[in-house]
């Protein structure tokens, strides 16, 4: 009994020496009028759970805790909120200390039950709950801004100092100390993200996290008036004590409180859920109404889709495709460039007249749609109103764009709305307006490439019109959400070979240049699949 009366006093002057500083008494708006104006004005303000548990404790408890010592937070820094910091710091390093008296073999923790404890283990679980307490001090201002919670730790304290001076009581104190120090660290993270992230919060689960806090508060005042009893047999009676009841008093209202706790965090995250999809679902309502008025205002103000430019419109529905097995390595190639994130922006597909050029763009479109790449179509046609020139290129254009994206649709109508003649500007004009901007402005993530396939270049019946558009398609690179590509085909006519000459990023494809072998292998299979017929 001397002996661990020795060690007790050794502790008292150990804790004395580190706990020297006590907590400020709190100012009540009784006596400070401006104080209670001020509440007024911060209604807004979450309410100090921690001071609300405090609040409803005996005057004895509160008394008791009124007179723990806590560590001085370092100099410079606010008081109040790095009083618990303080506390925490020096929970970590006493863990630590003992963590390294343990691997040094100084120290031995036997269960009641026989064999060591882990020692490591707890004081991993500890210091992990000590950080993520001081994360969220660090995180929310509002986080126990009278610094309550320096109490409970204080406790934490308490029970590692006995560890390290009364072996007998170890397995115990240690046992008391991880418990504590994980539900602090479990109910501050519940506090953070249910209490002060969120606008609204139950009244239900704020009583709970109050009711807890009310239960650590009064173990914290249980234990310090152990620590302020006189020494000898009454101390270590009530140590004694207080390492069986009491904990497991708190453990057994703790468990019935978070029972509750854990369902009220159960039915938030499923509301917050509901709320998530019918702000998605009102979202996705808001861009389908604005697809809807780009296509009216599309119309209204005579900013016409070109007639047949669409590669399966009713115009081209006797146009031939490729056949099956047949310009494979082409084919080969033109999927490669379009799902290759390094591929040149345009793929130019060039070649003599009646080497099939118009025919494979039809059928690369049918594929890029069929992959979900396909963004627009036009194919130009001489002789045809609406395809032998560039007037109704970008509108058509546009159009698919915004059918295919929906969250286009709030720039292009912007651009609408400020120019109602723009489909009378220039090229330039309606391209910056109409696909640029609006390409600029959106945030897709997008990762799938979106393909643009152009068709007979050669027979837009402007030369200037022509090199206007070969220089406005490579800025689609400058959208920094979406990844477009141009797949283009054309005869290699002088104004489209000057074009490219000035634009290095495109890769091309020579139709007439395809290797003898390749062709005979197509035209087999051609005279095979007539015979069948």
């Amino acid at each position: 009994m001397r002996r661990i009366a020795k060690k007790w006093g050794e502790w008292e002057s150990e804790v004395r020496e580190k706990l020297h500083r006590p907590k400020p008494p709190l100012a009540t708006s009784a006596s400070n009028p401006a104080i209670h104006v001020a509440k007024l004005e911060e209604a807004s303000i979450p309410q100090d759970l921690w001071q609300a548990a405090y609040n409803q404790l005996e005057e004895e408890e509160q008394a008791i805790l009124s007179k723990i010592r806590v560590p001085a937070p370092p100099n410079g820094e606010d008081e109040d909120c790095s009083q618990t910091k303080a506390v925490i710091d020096e929970v970590i390093q006493i863990t630590k200390e003992q963590y390294k008296d343990y691997q040094q073999g100084g120290l031995k923790i036997r269960r009641p039950t026989g064999g060591d404890i882990n020692l490591r283990q707890l004081s991993r679980k500890i210091i992990s709950a000590a950080w993520s307490f001081k994360d969220a001090i660090s995180a929310v201002a509002a986080f126990d801004p009278t610094s309550h919670a320096a109490s409970a730790w204080a406790v934490v304290l308490f029970g590692l100092m006995m560890t390290k001076n009364v072996c007998d009581l170890r397995d115990a104190m240690f046992k008391s100390s991880e418990y504590l120090a994980d539900i602090l660290a479990r109910c501050a993270y519940i506090e953070i993200n249910f209490y002060h992230n969120r606008t609204e919060m139950g009244p239900e689960m704020r009583s709970t996290i109050i009711r807890v806090y009310k239960i650590i508060l009064r173990y914290a005042a249980e234990m310090f008036n152990v620590q302020m009893s006189s020494m000898g047999r009454r101390v270590l009676n009530s140590v004694t004590t207080i390492t069986n009841h009491p904990l497991m008093s708190l453990q057994s209202s703790v468990k019935e409180e978070e029972q509750y706790l854990y369902q009220f965090v159960q039915l938030d995250q499923h509301l917050h859920r509901k709320e998530e999809a019918e702000r998605l679902l009102a979202q996705t309502d808001r861009l389908e109404e604005s697809v809807q008025d780009v296509i009216q205002k599309f119309n209204l103000l005579n900013l016409h889709i070109a007639e047949g430019a669409f590669y399966d419109s009713y115009l081209n529905q006797h146009e031939d495709i490729c056949l099956p097995d047949t310009r494979m390595e082409i084919r080969r190639q033109i999927t490669e460039w379009a799902e290759s994130s390094e591929s040149k922006c345009i793929f130019w597909l060039n070649g003599m007249a009646g080497t099939g050029k118009s025919t494979i763009a039809r059928t690369v479109a049918q594929s890029f749609k069929e992959k979900g790449q396909l963004g627009a179509t036009f194919f130009f046609k001489r002789g045809e109103a609406d395809r032998a020139n560039a007037k109704r290129l970008i509108s058509t254009i546009a159009q698919q764009l915004v059918i295919k994206h929906w969250q286009l649709a709030p720039g292009i109508l912007k651009a609408i709305e400020l120019d109602p003649n723009i489909s009378a500007k220039s090229l330039r004009e309606q391209f910056d307006k109409l696909i640029l901007q609006p390409l600029e402005t959106v945030n897709l993530k997008q990762t799938i490439t979106t393909v643009i396939v152009i068709d007979g270049l050669d027979e837009c019946e402007q030369e200037d019109d022509i090199k206007v558009i070969l220089n406005l398609l490579p800025h689609v690179q400058r959208s920094s959400s979406m990844r477009i590509q141009i797949f283009l085909t054309s005869r290699p006519e002088l104004p489209i070979r000057l074009g490219f000459k000035q634009h290095e990023d495109h890769q091309d494809l020579v139709l007439h240049k395809i290797p003898k072998q390749v062709i005979e292998h197509d035209i087999r299979l051609f005279n095979g699949l007539e015979m069948m017929l």
